[in-house]
C-alpha cells in the first residue's frame, strides 16, 4: 500500500505556500519544471501567481509550466485547458508556459508531439486533478494505462478527443501531487484511493491535497 500524504487546506494562502514549500528541493536548478492540468489546478495557480513569483525572485529560480493534456479543440474554444495560462502569464518575468499540444490536429500532430515531447526529458513536479470517474490528466480510457509511449489519445466522456502524457511518461516526474477542491472529492479520494480500478491510482502520486473553503 503507498505511502501518500492526504492533506486539506482552508485557505488558498496555506496551500500555495505549502506547495512552494515543495518546490525548494529543486533551488539547485535554475529552471523548475512543473507539469500542470486545467480546471481547478489552473485556477489555483493563476489566482496565486504574485506568490509562485515571489518565490522565484526570492532563489533566483524560474518557473517551467508544461500542460499535461489538452482538449483537441480550436484555440478560440473556451474547453481548452491552455487559454488561462496564456492569458495570465504573458507579461510574467519568472514564469513561462509551454503548450505541447497547442495545435492538435489528429490528422497531423503525431510526429511534431513525438518530437516536442522529448526536449521535456522528466519533470520535476507534476500538479493535476482527478475527476469523479477515477479519471486523471486526459486519460478516461483504462486500456491506455499501459501505454508505452509518451502520449496518448482518446475521448472524455463528453466525447471530445484529448491529447495527454500518458501514465508512463507521467510517472516518471520527480514528484506527483493531486489537487482538488470541495469536500465532495475529498470523500471519494478517500474511498477509492487504494482501489486500482480507478485509473488515477495507477499513478505515481505521493501527495494529495485539497482546498475545501
Amino acid at each position: 500500500m503507498r505511502k501518500t500524504l492526504i492533506k486539506k487546506f482552508n485557505s488558498e494562502f496555506d496551500l500555495i505556500n505549502f506547495f512552494i514549500d515543495s518546490l525548494k528541493k529543486f533551488n539547485d536548478k535554475s529552471k523548475i519544471r512543473i507539469g500542470v492540468s486545467g480546471g481547478s489546478v489552473s485556477e489555483f495557480l493563476i489566482n496565486n501567481i504574485k506568490s509562485l513569483e515571489r518565490y522565484c525572485k526570492d532563489n533566483l529560480v524560474y518557473i517551467q509550466l508544461i500542460l499535461i493534456d489538452e482538449r483537441c479543440v480550436k484555440f478560440e474554444n473556451n474547453l481548452r485547458n491552455d487559454k488561462k495560462y496564456i492569458n495570465e502569464l504573458k507579461n510574467s518575468k519568472y514564469i513561462t508556459f509551454h503548450n505541447p499540444f497547442k495545435n492538435p490536429k489528429l490528422k497531423y500532430f503525431l510526429y511534431p508531439i513525438e518530437k516536442l515531447l522529448r526536449k521535456y526529458d522528466e519533470l520535476d513536479i507534476v500538479l493535476m486533478g482527478f475527476g469523479l470517474d477515477g479519471h486523471t490528466a486526459g486519460i478516461f480510457d483504462k486500456k491506455k494505462i499501459f501505454s508505452k509511449h509518451d502520449y496518448i489519445i482518446n475521448q472524455d466522456n463528453n466525447d471530445l478527443r484529448r491529447v495527454s502524457f500518458s501514465l508512463n511518461y507521467l510517472n516518471n516526474s520527480k514528484k506527483i501531487v493531486l489537487f482538488s477542491t470541495g469536500n465532495t472529492k475529498y470523500e471519494f479520494f478517500k474511498k477509492i484511493k487504494n482501489n486500482n480500478n480507478y485509473i488515477l491510482n495507477s499513478l505515481n502520486y505521493s501527495e494529495c491535497l485539497f482546498l475545501i473553503i
